[in-house]
């Protein structure tokens, strides 16, 4: 016993949905243009702009060793004096 032509049909019908479905999703989302509106439409992690520079950052380290560095001068002076 055959099922009905209609039913053939539906069947079609669905598995062209099921087949269909994902390679048109495929094809429409990317589309370059498409695909780049879609990344920054749903950035999940959205990182600041860089404040520094490398130049920038390695000469306010520099900075901050040789200001360290006299401080533990300084320190070292003051104990030296305090102990005479």
């Amino acid at each position: 016993m055959a099922p009905p032509q209609r039913f053939k049909a539906l069947e079609l019908l669905k598995w062209g949905v099921y087949f269909g479905m994902p390679i048109i999703a495929t094809i429409h989302v990317l589309d370059p243009d498409r695909l780049d509106s879609l990344i920054m439409k749903h950035q999940y992690v959205v990182y600041p702009p860089e404040a520094q520079s490398q130049e920038e950052f390695k000469k306010k380290e520099l900075e901050y060793i040789e200001k360290r560095n006299a401080r533990k001068l300084l320190e070292q002076q003051q104990q030296q004096q305090t102990t005479n």
